[in-house]
């Protein structure tokens, strides 16, 4: 994963921000939908387009670099 994933992780779980008693999703008239989608989208979508792009272009490298090597 990369550090940007780890590291918004990290500091949410280090920095709890708590929530107000006054607290009203409603203010923005969608009733905290958005927040729960950009939690989705940084939190699974994001990291399965990096694994999905990574992992394919990682093994191609690994079999051109194995490629290149002649045996002793």
């Amino acid at each position: 994963m990369p550090l940007i994933f780890l590291g918004a992780a990290c500091y949410v779980m280090a920095t709890p921000t708590p929530i107000p008693e006054n607290y009203d999703p409603d203010i923005h008239e969608n009733g905290g939908r958005l927040d729960f989608l950009a939690i989705m989208i940084w939190g699974l979508v994001l990291p399965t387009i990096y694994v999905a792009i990574a992992f394919p272009v990682s093994l191609a490298y690994a079999f051109w670099k194995r490629r290149g090597q002649t045996p002793d």
